[in-house]
């Protein structure tokens, strides 16, 4: 159980997002929030 590395998965988890809103502290966003603002930023990089 002990693999190399095993201990590093909590990091992965509060990795921010690679495109995070601009001004915004990852912090101050709610739960709630996240998958509108993915969907804009998804709508943002398709031209739409």
């Amino acid at each position: 159980m002990n693999a190399p590395g095993a201990g590093k998965g909590a990091d992965v988890t509060v990795t921010p997002a690679p495109f995070p809103a601009p001004g915004a502290p990852p912090q101050q966003i709610s739960l709630g929030e996240i998958p509108y603002r993915l969907r804009k930023a998804m709508e943002k990089c398709a031209g739409l």
